[in-house]
């Protein structure tokens, strides 16, 4: 029996591509306000009340270009206004250098109650070293399958020097 999931009032099959961003994101430059790290794409980035069901997982990876100065970022994966994931975290200096970003989550009970595992792991490279660091987090959150459900992903940063986009961001339903 294959899951289905819907897409824009159609069907499709587990493993469908559900968005893909065809243009970088707004860059989060120079505020401390929390950000939207998705950009414009094609497919749906939401779920419709009651669509959801127990064992639904999905995947988002995410590309961009991060600079800070010694700082600390906040990375939020939220549904509507919940967030179902905060990872805090430090950051050394990097000027302009790749990060990338792995959310994954799967439904593990629905209704007005329900509850979705999250788990994050979030890298990017230093300048003082070629190589990547990484900051990785799961959570266990009460979400609300009955209503209309919007993924966003969001970055907020304590410095006014830092400044992050993405270039890449796929989400796709693996169960």
């Amino acid at each position: 029996m294959s899951t289905q999931i819907y897409i824009s009032g159609t069907s499709s099959s587990t493993s469908a591509g559900l968005f893909a961003q065809t243009a970088d994101s707004t860059p989060i430059i120079g505020t401390l306000s929390e950000s939207s790290l998705v950009g414009v794409g094609l497919g749906s980035l939401s779920v419709p009340a009651n669509a959801f069901a127990v064992g639904d997982s999905y995947h988002a990876k995410l590309f961009g270009h991060i600079t800070a100065v010694n700082s600390n970022a906040t990375v939020r994966v939220k549904f509507n206004t919940v967030t179902v994931l905060t990872l805090p975290f430090g950051l050394p200096n990097i000027t302009d250098l790749h990060w990338s970003l792995d959310i994954f989550f799967t439904i593990r009970s629905l209704g007005a109650l329900g509850s979705v595992l999250t788990g994050i792991q979030f890298q990017h490279e230093e300048d003082a070293a070629d190589k990547f660091s990484g900051h990785a987090l799961t959570e266990l959150i009460t979400f609300d399958t009955t209503v209309d459900n919007t993924l966003d992903i969001t970055m907020q940063f304590d410095n006014t020097s830092d400044s992050i986009y993405s270039e890449l961001f796929t989400l796709n339903k693996t169960y």
